[in-house]
């Protein structure tokens, strides 16, 4: 029986298929890639457009003759208007050109040069034009340099730490405002007792002293109260020195009434602090005619 089963399945491997089977067979797979490429092409993303590159040219603005050169920002923009550069010019030499009628300190280590805030770049010195950023030369610049872009110059006094402060913790802030010419101070203090580094800032008055005590008010009974009849002495006799002063003060403006008067209160322990005031005054050719010493 195997004989004969071998004989039969040799006898179908042996037989050829037909020529009409292979060309549907090969005809349906020709079809079946054509028609998985159109369902590919149909369900593939659309093609990507790529820009094409732009070349964008930045010209560098060129400066206009005679204008300050481009300086590295010392302050950051947001107190532009305020603080825009520095310098520093000799105390001493400061002191000589600008005048305020006190007399200064010797010049001590630490404290020897005067620091000129410029407010914008068009007050800054002449030569910083012919400088680059960074080799800008700020310190120890002569007072004519310093300032010879400056219409107005204000000075503020402000004292410096001394050698038995020198861990002096004082900060100085400038706060863009209307001008006022006043030094609005605060401190570190308790309700009571000294400075505390830890209590928080309130306003004080300017006779606190670095460590937070403040100069006492006066007693009323011992040092308020006596001198009230000096006040009244004064106010019995007001219009009596009125018309002792009015021909003295004529004297000194004569025919014109507008002329200003220069009134000064001087006691004997200011006397040679006067008389250094006069001579100075004279020797820079100022007028003294209009003052009124008392």
């Amino acid at each position: 029986m195997n004989a004969t089963m071998s004989k039969q399945l040799r006898k179908k491997s042996n037989q050829k298929l037909p020529l009409r089977t292979i060309l549907i067979v090969l005809a349906f797979g020709v079809c079946c890639f054509y028609g998985g490429l159109l369902v590919g092409f149909a369900s593939a993303p659309p093609p990507v457009q790529c820009p094409e590159p732009t070349i964008q040219i930045i010209e560098k603005p060129v400066p206009a003759k005679g204008a300050p050169a481009a300086q590295a920002k010392i302050f950051p923009e947001s107190v532009d208007r305020l603080v825009h550069d520095y310098a520093t010019v000799s105390r001493s030499e400061f002191n000589q050109h600008l005048d305020i009628g006190v007399p200064y300190d010797e010049d001590m280590h630490g404290s020897s040069e005067v620091v000129v805030l410029y407010t914008s770049d068009t007050v800054l010195p002449k030569s910083y034009a012919n400088q680059q950023s960074a080799t800008f030369k700020r310190d120890g610049l002569s007072f004519e340099e310093a300032t010879s872009q400056c219409d107005t110059v204000k000075v503020v006094l402000t004292e410096p730490a001394k050698r038995k402060q020198a861990n002096k913790r004082e900060c100085v802030a400038l706060v863009p405002q209307w001008e006022s010419y006043y030094v609005h101070k605060f401190m570190r203090l308790p309700p009571h007792g000294q400075l505390q580094h830890d209590a928080p800032l309130r306003y004080v008055s300017r006779s606190h002293v670095a460590k937070g005590v403040s100069n006492r008010v006066p007693v009323m009974e011992s040092e308020t109260m006596p001198y009230y009849p000096v006040l009244m002495d004064y106010l019995s006799n007001l219009d009596r020195m009125l018309k002792e002063l009015r021909p003295i003060a004529d004297g000194i403006v004569g025919h014109n009434r507008k002329a200003p008067i220069v009134v000064l209160v001087c006691n004997w322990g200011q006397a040679g602090l006067f008389h250094n005031f006069v001579c100075n005054a004279k020797s820079k050719g100022l007028d003294v005619s209009n003052l009124l010493i008392f």
